[in-house]
Formats: structure tokens, sequence, C-alpha cells
């Protein structure tokens, strides 16, 4: 059984009771790791062709050329913004350190 910590001004993670315990940065990272490396691929499939495809998507909307680096990019400023209104929120520091992860990757891809 995982101790409870008590940290003042600290709330849950509502979107993952797993989260109940404040992380340090290792955590985070191995958190991201384990979700960009595992279920998010299982899910979503490899990060090159899922942002290809949200680039593609994008580029048309927005009607300029999206690269998939820039959508990890945004994504990770989107949840950079949720932070900002909800600094509790310890699925927004992982999911954006895996998509500054995923940018970082996507931005070498052609060299990889």
């Amino acid at each position: 059984m995982t101790p409870k910590f008590e940290i003042p001004g600290f709330k849950p993670s509502p979107l993952d009771p797993s989260l109940d315990i404040p992380l340090n940065r290792k955590d985070i990272l191995d958190q991201a790791t384990a979700l960009t490396t595992n279920d998010r691929n299982l899910q979503h499939g490899e990060p090159y062709i899922n942002h290809d495809n949200i680039a593609r998507i994008w580029s048309v909307i927005l009607g300029r050329k999206v690269e998939p680096f820039q959508v990890a990019l945004c994504m990770a400023g989107l949840k950079l913004a949720r932070l900002a209104g909800n600094p509790d929120n310890m699925d927004s520091y992982i999911d954006g350190a895996a998509y500054l992860a995923i940018a970082g990757e996507l931005v070498n891809f052609d060299k990889l």
C-alpha cells in the first residue's frame, strides 16, 4: 500500500487516482516515458504517424504548413495553458513532458 502524504495546497488529479501523491521530476519523466512508449503508443500509434496526420489536418484548417513536431509543441503549450488555471493537475505535467519529448524526437525524425 502506498503511503499517503499530506502537503498543504496539493490536490490529487481527478483524472488519475494513481497520481494521489506529489510526483518528483523523476516520477514525472518516468510516467511520461511509460505513457509514450506503451499505453499511448498502443492507443494512438507511432508518434510520427499520429502527429503527421494531425499536422495535415491542422495545415488545411490553418491554411499554412504545420510540421509534426509543431503539433507536439502546440500540445505541450496546451498543457501549459491548462496548468496556468490548475497548477495542481499532475497529469498535465506528465503529458507536457511527454509532448516535449515527442517534439524533440520528431524534429530529428529524419536523422534517427
